[in-house]
């Protein structure tokens, strides 16, 4: 049972080791660190595979050979980690001292090459028993320590991060994205060419107001930069100040325009929140208001549901597309303004009294709900 769950282990370990190493080398930026990260990987996996196999009926020889690939890859592991961690913590590890710590990997594993004249690496080494010597025992304790000097630089408390390290480290301030208008020009920062640290610029070709969103209406800024959306780019004024975020779930499907871009100015209010640890206010529908000429076709003066986002407080408590939210915590609403207003002073987890107009056969009747403004 237990050399089951140790292959177990050792496969695991083999498939988590070839997906990232995989993942660095082909996705990652190809720096010296990502570099270390995959040679630490592809360390786990050469210890690990011949392991699998260590229950199978070995001669001599071949056990011999299983154990001297596997060395190879504890060999080196542990100053691969140790490099990996002076790199990641932005910290200077020096040639010198990386010739020595794989210096240090090359003799240890040449030793094991060569035990038949000495036995220092394996006292006795059967198919049976393998009695392990002084060399194998420095060996081990010489990874360790480097393991645990890899984790001690990279856990190291940020107040130890070098000082001028920590004050080029800047945050972008944001900007008034009421005041951008069609024609101004913008840049496009974060991964806009899918990969990170890379940056494109456009204009702003159109600027829509009063956009539904959930819970309320946004301004939504069009550009002609084109980025891949999921990777996440924000936009810059040329005063380098943030104006949006690109989001592309709002563009039409035959938009001449590139990208949609949400405007900071309407969410400066929750990011506060955010930023001191609180939640704001969800409520869980899309809407618009009932115009004049709506209200004169006999559609009662209110905000009309047009989605009732699934598994919101709203669809829950049972309100419907093509309600229409007439009262909100026993205050009438005209304007989805008015609306996102009253959700977001509203006490969260608590229940709010909803009244809406609903259509029947016998035209508009008058419902209320009650309904859990939740916090996310």
């Amino acid at each position: 049972m237990l050399d089951i769950m140790l292959r177990i282990a050792y496969l695991s370990a083999i498939g988590l080791s070839l997906y990232t190493s995989g993942w660095l080398l082909m996705k990652a930026d190809k720096t010296r660190t990502t570099g270390a990260l995959a040679a630490c990987q592809v360390s786990i996996i050469i210890w690990c595979r011949p392991q699998l196999f260590s229950g199978l009926p070995m001669t001599e020889g071949m056990k011999y050979l299983a154990y001297g690939i596997s060395y190879i890859g504890i060999s080196f592991i542990g100053p691969a980690w140790l490099e990996f961690a002076f790199l990641y913590s932005r910290r200077k590890l020096g040639h010198g001292a990386e010739l020595f710590l794989f210096g240090i990997s090359a003799v240890n594993y040449s030793v094991l090459l060569t035990n038949e004249y000495h036995h220092l690496f394996y006292a006795s080494f059967e198919v049976a028993q393998v009695v392990y010597g002084p060399v194998f025992y420095i060996h081990m304790a010489y990874t360790y320590i480097c393991v645990l000097a890899g984790m001690a630089v990279v856990l190291a408390d940020a107040a130890a991060v070098d000082s001028e390290l920590r004050g080029e480290i800047q945050v972008i301030p944001l900007g008034n994205s009421y005041s951008v208008k069609a024609g101004d020009m913008v840049i496009g920062v974060g991964a806009p060419a899918g990969m990170v640290h890379s940056s494109v610029y456009g204009a702003i070709t159109y600027v829509a107001r009063n956009v539904p969103v959930t819970d309320g209406v946004s301004r939504i800024l069009f550009t002609d930069l084109t980025s891949s959306g999921d990777a996440g780019t924000f936009i810059l004024n040329l005063n380098g100040e943030m104006i949006g975020w690109t989001d592309n779930s709002l563009k039409g499907e035959n938009s001449i325009v590139s990208e949609s871009v949400m405007s900071i100015s309407d969410y400066k209010g929750i990011l506060e929140k955010m930023t001191n640890g609180a939640e704001t206010a969800y409520f869980g529908i899309k809407g618009q208001e009932v115009s004049e000429t709506m209200q004169a076709e006999g559609i009662p003066k209110g905000v009309y549901i047009t989605d009732a986002v699934s598994g919101g407080p709203a669809y829950e408590a049972g309100l419907q597309n093509g309600d229409i939210i007439v009262q909100f915590d026993g205050r009438d609403v005209a304007t989805l303004k008015e609306l996102s207003t009253q959700i977001a002073s509203f006490q969260l987890g608590n229940a709010a009294a909803v009244t809406v107009m609903r259509k029947g056969r016998d035209g508009y009747t008058s419902l209320e709900y009650q309904v859990t403004v939740r916090g996310r």
